[in-house]
């Protein structure tokens, strides 16, 4: 936001510099040649800006600026003052507007990703930095019995096809190496298309509670378990962010450093939890990564708190797509460039 205000008061100040800074006759005529190649590299920039790369606000008033000296050109009679001046305001702006990018992300950091488009039948991989097993499975008999779903469908997606799970069907990712998703930052985005507002409908789980997991809660809010140095748990306290029958991009960054865990909805930050978390992702032996469960039945069953009931059963009802976990603590950019090239 203080990038776009320094924009904006870069581009006052050239429309007031064109209206009152000329040659008079006596003037020798200024030269203009660095000034149009400078406008040139900077029409080029805004040509090539989009709402994938640069935000909205920092396009529309970069082009303000480069159109204020395109004008002053066009009118002529400058004096060799204002086009110095114009000169230091427009490299100023082509400098700031430059910085405003948002951030590329490592294709290491990616560390796994589950689109769902190569996806038919059986096991597949995922991809990202590692290439590990997911596992299609249905639903528990001992919580659903004869109910019990099948593996997950594939349906229509938000970026091509996307998973649809129901009565349990869910995904067990195998092979998987743990101190990849455990250290001290962790990042999750998702589209989620939920077929009803449901308090326990997860959409990924590393060891439960024990690790972290991230949900949709009652109210449609996002909800990130983790455990570092104690168990803590966080939504983004607002109400009906992620509605039924409707996809809406979530996403979570965490930095266990900094004690910081920011909750995004459709690419805007939403709430900034600090001095929640801390120290380092708790490992688990022999621990489970699940899409579309909290925990296995199997798991389950070891809980002495435990009561087999559907309603009770942590799993997702409805759709999950572009599914990503990445081993950093993604910017406010960064989410908003995932968001902006994926809606």
């Amino acid at each position: 936001m203080k990038k776009i205000k320094i924009f904006a008061m870069l581009a006052a100040a050239l429309l007031s510099i064109a209206g009152f800074m000329s040659c008079t006759k006596d003037e020798e005529k200024a030269d203009t040649t660095a000034l149009e190649a400078l406008l040139v590299e900077a029409k080029g920039l805004l040509a090539n800006a989009t709402a994938e790369l640069y935000p909205q606000d920092a396009i529309n008033t970069f082009r303000t600026t480069v159109n204020a000296v395109d004008a002053s050109l066009k009118k002529g009679g400058l004096s060799q003052a204002t086009v110095t001046n114009l000169m230091a305001q427009l490299q100023a702006a082509i400098d700031s507007f430059k910085a405003s990018a948002y951030g590329d992300i490592n294709p290491a950091n990616l560390t796994m990703e589950v689109t769902f488009d190569a996806a038919s039948s059986g096991s597949f991989k995922t991809t990202g930095a590692h290439t590990w097993d997911v596992v299609p499975a249905g639903g528990p008999a001992e919580v659903f019995g004869a109910d019990a779903s099948a593996a997950p469908t594939y349906v229509a997606g938000k970026v091509g096809k996307a998973a649809h799970f129901t009565k349990g069907s869910h995904f067990k990712v195998t092979g998987f190496d743990p101190a990849s998703l455990e250290g001290k930052q962790l990042s999750i985005s998702v589209w989620v298309n939920p077929d009803k507002v449901y308090a326990n409908n997860y959409i990924i789980s590393y060891n439960y509670w024990e690790s972290w997991k991230f949900q949709v809660q009652d109210g449609s809010k996002p909800f990130l378990t983790l455990f570092g140095d104690n168990c803590v748990d966080m939504d983004n306290e607002t109400d009906n962010s992620a509605p039924a029958n409707t996809w809406t991009h979530l996403a979570v960054s965490v930095d266990l450093t900094a004690k910081t865990v920011d909750f995004y909805v459709n690419g805007q930050l939403t709430k900034a939890w600090t001095d929640k978390v801390s120290g380092t992702i708790q490992h688990v032996d022999n621990g489970s990564l699940l899409i579309g469960a909290c925990f296995t039945i199997q798991t389950a069953l070891t809980f002495d708190w435990f009561t087999p009931s559907v309603d009770g059963w942590g799993c997702f009802y409805g759709k999950l797509d572009e599914l990503k976990v990445y081993n950093i603590a993604l910017s406010a950019g960064q989410v908003a460039a995932i968001y902006a090239a994926e809606k």
